[in-house]
């Protein structure tokens, strides 16, 4: 969009509706508007080394327990670019998701998928060193948890790998026949 006023109209309403969720996008949001209406190149170049400067600072953008109402969906999208369904060799199925610096995202994704059992690991990036946070969900009824709150929400080629994923488990043969069913 190059129209700055169907912008301000249009998209930065949404933003301010639906804020981002990860500390990165809050973080680049923030650098964006900085520089939206005064656009300063010589102090753009200045700080956009270091708009991630704060990051400790904001993060969580949210409660524990308290997830905006729009996570849901939010979380459908962040399973498209971030999400991963594995087939084991051994037959058993896993979903797994990550993200750098976010622990309480991972946390209310855990929480959402009511698997709060399980253990949130933390890694660390293996180029950046930054805080990796993981949560691996490789029981029967939390995968299918997922799998059920992903199919109407997934499109591309994060669809096709969960149908694939869903048509290769040994496990999930009754989510397969419903999923089907769903088609």
């Amino acid at each position: 969009m190059n129209d700055k006023k169907t912008f301000t109209r249009t998209i930065l309403p949404l933003f301010s509706k639906y804020p981002p969720l990860t500390s990165r996008m809050h973080l680049q949001l923030h650098f964006f508007l900085l520089f939206f209406n005064d656009p300063n190149i010589d102090l753009y170049f200045k700080l956009r080394d270091s708009k991630y400067i704060d990051r400790d600072k904001i993060s969580p953008l949210f409660e524990k327990g308290f997830t905006p109402s729009y996570f849901s969906d939010w979380l459908g999208g962040f399973i498209e670019s971030e999400g991963s369904f594995v087939n084991r060799s051994s037959g058993g199925s896993s979903f797994s998701i990550a993200q750098n610096h976010d622990y309480y995202l991972i946390d209310a994704i855990r929480s959402f998928y009511d698997v709060s059992h399980l253990t949130i690991s933390n890694k660390f990036g293996k180029v950046s060193g930054d805080p990796l946070y993981e949560i691996s969900i490789a029981s029967l009824a939390g995968v299918t948890r997922v799998i059920y709150h992903c199919i109407p929400l997934l499109q591309g080629y994060k669809y096709d790998q969960l149908v694939q994923f869903i048509n290769k488990s040994k496990s999930l043969k009754s989510v397969t026949k419903e999923f089907l069913n769903s088609l």
